[in-house]
This record gives structure tokens, sequence and C-alpha cells, in this order.
């Protein structure tokens, strides 16, 4: 199984059941010679301690389905208009 696509595929799912409208996008990238999952989570405006752990629990669920995996999270602010930074791996990342 690659790796890298199923870690996007756990990570659309994950997201998908997270009520928040501040995530302008969420990016997943399976770092394989260290065994970890990095997940990152891009807020528009001020997040709330609820927001931030309903990401957390969406990445728990995620690594949850890869044996011996190493979970990385991040929560970052970046408010619209300002872009979101390049990266070729966004699981969820909506056109403004």
């Amino acid at each position: 199984m690659e790796m890298q696509k199923h870690l996007l595929y756990l990570t659309k799912i994950a997201v998908s059941e997270i009520p928040s409208a501040k995530i302008r996008g969420v990016a997943a990238e399976w770092k394989e010679g260290i065994n970890t999952a990095s997940i990152s989570f891009f807020f528009d405006g001020e997040v709330s301690e609820d927001e931030l752990e309903d990401a957390s629990v969406a990445c728990t669920e995620i690594i949850a389905h890869i044996p011996n995996g190493l979970l990385e999270e991040n929560f970052i602010r970046c408010d619209y208009p300002n872009p979101l930074p390049k990266n070729n791996f966004w699981a969820y990342k909506p056109n403004f």
C-alpha cells in the first residue's frame, strides 16, 4: 500500500467530519524515513480551543489506522486573503 495515498484518503474522511468553517486547508504528508504522518491544519481567524480539539481528535483517528506510525500535528493561522503555502499534499483545500 502506498502510504501517502492512504494518508490523504484517511485525512479527507476525517476532515469532512469536522464542523468548523474556519478551516482553509489541510495538508497531510507521509514522511517515509521516520514513519510519521505530518498533518497541517490552516485556519482563517481566531481558533477556539474546541476547534483545535476537533482537529486534534481527527489527527488521532487518522494515525490510529497506521500501525507503528507517528504523528506530527500542526495548527497554523493563515487568514484570508493571505495565500496558503504551496503544497503537493492537500487533503482538503476549498476553491475560493
